[in-house]
């Protein structure tokens, strides 16, 4: 016979194995706890992962750039190619509208889509959003810390395909637009049908700026990815510390007209798709006179990577520029020559200017 006391203890641990319901709260709670901890630093971790892609991405090009000057002589323009010899919309080819990205294509192994473009003539026009070579999208164009969106649909230019992450600098200067010929000679290393050698780098290739970001619109009137228009070329140029007034009272967003278009066809070698200057720190605001896509203006790089953005420097060296770069002083007006007015950043895009590089 059973003993009973027994029996009544074995019930009992019998029953202790369930957790009650206010330990499954607590476990719960903790988990609930230990996520919220964990969830900045998987985030933060992720970020870190894409922006070094956007790094490897940017030496890539930079190599690339590297080996086109070692077999060609030169680098690349920004904006050139086939069509009318004048600097002007028109003619046959991609009306001298294409940017550098093209003829960089076979250096960052795309050679198979630059034998298709060069057997066409290197047209259409870089705005012909129906040719299959110009929809193209390339990996080592796209950083993974930006999203491309799907719902943007421009007259011309069609969807955000054959978008591009990353421009060409013009250095501290601001050309009248992009086919202007005073942008033949930019204080930077590319420009209008501009093909810079080594030897033009009077600042040395380690302290001139390339390459580097910028970002796809997300929404309309965000300063990150789009432009604020309705800005004067020379009011720029005599006062760029006037584009700042194109934003409202919460710094993120501009409060007039604005253009989608940035980085929209990397195939395009105007300002406002393939471009940047050295003016108006990294993820500043950007400001054109219209949403004409040839226009020029205050285009400072940016990127969805937390205070700065990526640059690749002439010699291929990728660096980290934060956004509180030393810009000297942004009230003076542009210079042709000599020393760049805007600090430590715009002395990073001349090639000419002779200044003292400090820490950045």
């Amino acid at each position: 016979m059973a003993n009973p006391t027994s029996q009544r203890l074995g019930y009992r641990l019998h029953k202790r194995q369930a957790f009650t319901l206010v330990e499954l709260l607590v476990v719960i709670a903790i988990i609930g706890i230990l996520v919220a901890l964990l969830l900045p630093a998987i985030q933060a971790a992720r970020e870190a992962a894409r922006r070094s892609q956007c790094q490897n991405n940017l030496r890539q090009l930079g190599l690339a750039l590297q080996n086109y000057h070692d077999a060609i002589g030169v680098f690349p323009y920004r904006q050139g190619g086939t069509g009318q010899s004048a600097p002007a919309e028109g003619g046959g080819g991609n009306n001298n509208a294409g940017s550098g990205f093209i003829v960089l294509l076979p250096f960052i192994e795309e050679s198979s889509l630059y034998e298709q473009i060069s057997s066409a003539g290197f047209g259409p026009a870089p705005w012909a959003s129906n040719n299959a070579n110009w929809v193209t999208n390339i990996t080592t164009l796209l950083c993974p810390s930006d999203r491309r969106p799907t719902t943007i649909n421009d007259s011309v230019y069609g969807q955000h395909h054959g978008a591009t992450n990353y421009s060409f600098s013009g250095g501290d200067w601001i050309p009248a637009d992009g086919y202007d010929p005073a942008d033949r000679e930019p204080r930077g290393m590319f420009g209008f049908r501009t093909n810079r050698r080594i030897a033009d780098l009077h600042d040395g290739t380690s302290n001139t700026i390339a390459m580097s970001e910028h970002t796809f619109s997300q929404d309309a009137r965000a300063k990150l990815g789009n432009l604020a228009t309705g800005f004067s070329i020379s009011g720029l140029r005599s006062n760029p510390s006037s584009c700042f007034g194109s934003l409202d009272s919460t710094g993120r967003t501009y409060s007039g007209g604005t253009s989608r278009r940035r980085g929209q066809g990397w195939p395009n070698g105007c300002p406002f798709f393939s471009g940047f200057n050295t003016i108006i720190p990294p993820n500043g605001p950007s400001c054109t006179p219209s949403n004409w896509g040839g226009n020029a203006g205050i285009l400072p790089p940016n990127s969805r990577h937390p205070g700065g953005v990526n640059v690749v420097l002439a010699d291929g060296a990728v660096r980290f520029v934060t956004d509180n770069i030393d810009t000297g002083d942004l009230t003076r007006a542009t210079v042709n020559s000599g020393p760049s007015p805007y600090g430590i950043w715009g002395a990073l895009g001349s090639i000419r200017g002779e200044e003292t590089i400090g820490a950045y």
